[in-house]
């Protein structure tokens, strides 16, 4: 049965996305454009422009630029916060989102990235991935792309990932790896071709001992430990919450990963293993 903590996040999402499209077609019928709307344009143009973790105007800041009062910021702020483009907590200035990968984030910490392999297969999923099939509404014999990939920072094997892939978002899934190559890119600039965008949940992880596969995958000895991650792409598309992407990772560095800003690149071996997550 479907998570009923999930359904709850995603009809809340969906009416969230409703409720922004009604005002926006009634604020055209209207001819006119409210503050708070062209404050929250204008404060996801510096999202845009920004890393992922960095640190936003305050709303006495953002007024003082547009030269309005803090509410209609405010209500910029919020809006962004929930269709998942920044992280707000009171007392805390308000972060970017981190919406990217991976392989970004890791290049642009000035790593060296390579990335294999090991699965690229249009297959129906096996009765232990039946949960996925579920998020994806795909029937039992109906075809998902999955991709397996072990990724060295450095020369060092740093981690490992199994993605579950929606079909539907793709007009012949089948040609899925002939067309992208999955070792040269990142999925998300992948997914960014289908003009749909990333809204990000918490990711779950957990700290454990490694698996044979995973030993064998990353060449790490007995009793290595490991950060073990569960993570969901979740997009707007055509006006509704869909699940694009449910990715299971196994992380042998000691990465911070954190959902409101990018990983911090430490690259010293797991001794121990702090997760956080909002």
């Amino acid at each position: 049965m479907a998570d009923p903590t999930k359904l709850r996040w995603k009809a809340h999402l969906e009416d969230t996305l409703a409720q922004t499209e009604t005002r926006r077609k009634r604020e055209n019928a209207e001819g006119q454009k409210p503050i708070w709307r062209i404050a929250k344009e204008h404060l996801l143009s510096r999202v845009r422009e920004l890393d992922s973790g960095d640190s936003l105007p305050t709303y006495a800041e953002l007024a003082n630029e547009l030269d309005c009062s803090p509410a209609p910021v405010k209500q910029a702020f919020r809006e962004l916060a929930a269709e998942g483009w920044i992280s707000v907590q009171r007392g805390r200035p308000a972060k970017v989102l981190w919406t990217g990968s991976f392989s970004r984030s890791a290049r642009r910490a000035g790593h060296e990235l390579v990335t294999r392999a090991f699965q690229k297969a249009y297959r129906p999923l096996e009765k232990s991935e039946s949960a996925i099939a579920e998020e994806f509404g795909l029937s039992h014999d109906q075809p998902c792309i999955v991709c397996g990939r072990v990724r060295h920072i450095d020369g060092q094997a740093a981690a490992l990932s199994t993605a579950y892939i929606n079909p539907v978002f793709f007009v012949d899934p089948s040609r899925f790896f002939l067309d992208h190559d999955v070792e040269a890119g990142s999925l998300r600039d992948i997914y960014a071709t289908l003009g749909v965008r990333p809204i990000r949940i918490p990711a779950i992880l957990k700290p454990a001992m490694a698996n044979e596969q995973e030993r064998a995958l990353l060449k790490t000895p007995e009793y290595t430990p490991v950060l073990r991650v569960h993570q969901e792409v979740v997009v707007d598309w055509r006006g509704s919450v869909h699940v694009l992407e449910v990715m299971n990772a196994t992380y042998t560095a000691a990465i911070d990963y954190r959902v409101d800003r990018l990983p911090e690149w430490n690259m010293e071996k797991l001794g121990h293993v702090h997760a956080e997550t909002n």
